[in-house]
């Protein structure tokens, strides 16, 4: 099983996003075997590096409309085909 992550979350708009998937993939990887792909910004990407250190990421840039930020999520996403998507925001 595929699983991919859409979140974000720093020191500004708060890390519960981020934690609360953090916590669903782990289990899901532990319990399921699950292949984990998180999809965030660089800002969300630093934290979440320092809590898994092993995880494999795709960054997008901050700051882009929604559009642009689906846009380029997909993108990367095409290229995993996870079996499922979540998304915290």
């Amino acid at each position: 099983m595929k699983m991919a992550f859409r979140v974000d979350g720093d020191a500004d708009i708060g890390l519960g996003h981020l934690m609360r998937c953090l916590t669903l993939a782990r289990a899901l990887q532990k319990n399921c075997g699950a292949k984990i792909l998180f999809v965030c910004t660089p800002a969300t990407r630093v934290y979440l590096k320092r809590a898994w250190p092993a995880v494999e990421s795709y960054t997008i840039p901050h700051g882009l409309s929604e559009r642009q930020d689906a846009l380029q999520s997909r993108a990367r996403l095409l290229k995993m085909r996870p079996d499922w998507l979540v998304v915290d925001g």
